[in-house]
């Protein structure tokens, strides 16, 4: 990231660039969890991300993953342009364990894993607050 900071000057900020990013949030929260086996297809998901509303009478189980997805991958967006936690270090397992959390609670909440049941959690994590939505 440094590198791309100095010599690239960095990434474009999610103000300069909004629609950039946003299409790239709902590209990357339905490619990433439908290599997982989530069927929403990507209208689905720019609905669910744009709207906050579900369309296409999926399992609530897929709405939450893609949710929680997004949701992670808003923090870490946050995290690679403005760092509050790590200040430009690797990333620790505390943060890694908290965009698990962040990705998975809500779906295994609603449907828990078929192997592990409720006995097992998506990992934990120290508490750290989630970024914004680039649609909102």
């Amino acid at each position: 990231m440094e590198e791309l900071r100095t010599r690239l000057g960095g990434l474009p900020s999610p103000a300069d660039a909004e629609g950039i990013w946003t299409d790239t949030w709902y590209h990357e929260a339905h490619n990433s969890t439908a290599l997982e086996g989530n069927t929403l297809v990507l209208k689905e998901v720019e609905v669910l991300l744009r709207d906050g509303r579900a369309s296409g009478g999926k399992e609530l189980r897929e709405y939450l993953e893609v949710r929680g997805y997004a949701d992670a991958a808003m923090w870490v967006y946050g995290e690679a342009m403005q760092p509050r936690y790590g200040g430009g270090r690797l990333v620790a397992l505390h943060e890694v364990r908290h965009v698990h959390h962040m990705a998975m609670a809500a779906a295994w909440d609603a449907s828990p894993h078929p192997t592990r049941g409720r006995k097992r959690a998506p990992a934990t994590g120290v508490a750290m607050t989630s970024g914004p939505s680039p649609a909102g």
